[in-house]
């Protein structure tokens, strides 16, 4: 009975998350008269996992808190088309962009060390549509991170790197987003934990019919994830791969990460 509950919940999961696309056309942005981004074009579709790929300092951040509205660009477009109509979002506030469906999981992950497990996944359901069933939502989540469900009363501060990463991408879900946009959640963690926070980021999206754009380093873990993706260099598309496959055989690439 509790297993068709789920499944049912799934599918109006799945339901809300149809018929989308984000597109970003010369996006230019920075800090001040420092200048970040140059003309960045990329799109996102429903059902992707997008991966933007780039070390420190590539604008890789830059371009999400674009996306986000924690920057303002000084120039370009950024458009969110579902089901015929179309949402320029550097006309929204960053409440209005979460309200829409677009989450993020920042870098550092941000959480509220003081405060409960519990405390910080409820923190996480801020959207109009999140916020009515929040309850309904948090029994949703723990299904899908079921080893934070014996962690509820447990302080988000006194969690290992990994541990506080799998509460940061659960408090993302509380919102029931349609995307999912991940920033470095490789930052700080051993390779253990990154194959598990990778591989929880592929369940997401397999099982709950999520779209994803992570910006990442690790280029091996990001690759087995990734359904295509950008090469960012010094605020510029170097390379857009239409496949995997083309970005694990791109010269470029392999001499930036595989060192040949």
């Amino acid at each position: 009975m509790e297993n068709q509950k789920l499944s049912r919940r799934m599918s109006e999961f799945n339901r809300h998350t149809l018929g989308f696309k984000l597109t970003i056309e010369r996006l230019s942005a920075g800090y001040g008269a420092a200048r970040i981004l140059h003309g960045i074009s990329l799109y996102l579709k429903q059902g992707e996992t997008v991966v933007l790929l780039g070390s420190n300092g590539n604008g890789k951040s830059t371009l999400i808190k674009s996306v986000m509205g924690l920057v303002r660009p000084t120039a370009g477009k950024i458009f969110l088309e579902e089901e015929g109509e179309l949402y320029n979002l550097l006309d929204h506030p960053t409440e209005a962009i979460v309200d829409m469906g677009i989450a993020l999981v920042p870098e550092g992950r941000r959480l509220f060390p003081t405060l409960t497990v519990r405390e910080n996944l409820l923190l996480g359901a801020y959207r109009r549509a999140a916020r009515k069933e929040r309850v309904q939502n948090l029994e949703f989540c723990l299904q899908a991170f079921p080893a934070l469900a014996d962690r509820q009363r447990q302080l988000a501060g006194s969690m290992s790197g990994g541990e506080q990463q799998m509460v940061a991408l659960a408090r993302a879900f509380m919102s029931r987003p349609k995307i999912l946009i991940v920033d470095e959640p490789s930052v700080g963690l051993s390779p253990i934990m990154v194959k598990q926070v990778i591989s929880k980021i592929e369940e997401l999206k397999a099982v709950h019919g999520l779209t994803v754009l992570m910006a990442e380093q690790n280029f091996n873990q990001a690759i087995g994830i990734a359904d295509r993706g950008y090469l960012m260099v010094q605020g510029e598309v170097a390379f857009e791969g239409k496949t995997a496959a083309d970005l694990l055989n791109n010269d470029f690439i392999k001499q930036a990460y595989l060192g040949g």
